[in-house]
């Protein structure tokens, strides 16, 4: 995967590679940016052993139960649930509200939310974020950059918590959730695959881009099969394999065997 992904880096990263249109909405985002405050703030509100990491990869429905069940825990024994932005739809839909949704794509628009539903909900964004998200959210909201040096001018004048990110919504939340102290993070719907024949769990084939019949590419899952998936997510997935591996202190766990084998973590039945 990982040389496969190598000789197709160029292709893979055409379209972030739009500096004007990146640049054009930093521009779009300074009111933003200097207004809200830095994701590291959040540390004062979460500072919780145990993280919940929430993805919208098609294993999540199996998890809307548990994860309903779970946050009518006391807060003092509930663990902290960061979810990725497309995930918040289906989320809301069956009744789980998480503490923070991370959102990062310059391609996301208002729609992707259940904007209504967030007023008790923390948004961190990186500037790439359309303006109207950011300015629609009813919660708390806190800026944050990648650690990419396209965002370093903008660090020089604004400082905001540098967060590792490479392609996927995921690492952000992540490496968030060990900024904030979680030693025990716990994986829903990061699958980086197309189980079940399907793209993401909620949204229709397409409705996010990809498509099933457009897949070309394949991972192994759980139980060493092959599942179809696209070279992006092949490249998410070896690049959050080598972020687990910096972190030795921190336990990771898969929920379901039907996703991407993800190496560095174990695997973990949260519906038995």
């Amino acid at each position: 995967d990982l040389i496969v992904f190598e000789l197709n880096r160029q292709y893979a990263n055409q379209k972030h590679l739009n500096n004007e249109r990146v640049e054009s909405r930093f521009k779009a985002n300074i009111k933003n940016i200097e207004n809200d405050p830095s994701a590291n703030l959040l540390i004062k509100r979460y500072n919780k052993p145990q993280c919940f990491v929430i993805a919208s990869g098609p294993t999540l429905e199996d998890h809307y139960d548990y994860l309903f069940k779970q946050q009518q825990l006391p807060d003092s024994i509930r663990p902290l649930m960061i979810a990725a932005d497309t995930a918040l739809r289906g989320l809301v839909s069956h009744g789980i509200y998480p503490d923070i949704v991370i959102s990062i794509d310059i391609n996301i628009r208002l729609d992707h939310f259940a904007i209504e539903a967030t007023d008790n909900i923390s948004l961190v964004y990186f500037p790439k974020l359309a303006p109207e998200v950011i300015e629609q959210w009813k919660g708390k909201k806190y800026c944050a950059y990648p650690k990419h040096k396209q965002y370093d001018a903008l660090a020089n004048c604004h400082s905001k918590l540098r967060l590792y990110a490479n392609g996927s919504v995921i690492h952000p939340i992540i490496d968030l959730a060990v900024y904030l102290g979680a030693y025990e993070i716990s994986m829903f719907g990061c699958d980086f695959c197309y189980a079940k024949n399907k793209t993401h769990t909620f949204w229709p084939d397409g409705s996010l881009g990809p498509k099933i019949k457009n897949a070309k590419h394949w991972i192994l899952n759980g139980r060493g099969k092959r599942v179809p998936t696209d070279l992006n997510f092949r490249g998410y997935l070896r690049s959050l394999e080598n972020y687990i591996k910096t972190k030795p202190n921190v336990r990771f766990y898969q929920s379901s065997l039907e996703g991407a084998r993800i190496q560095g973590t174990q695997f973990k039945d949260f519906n038995r």
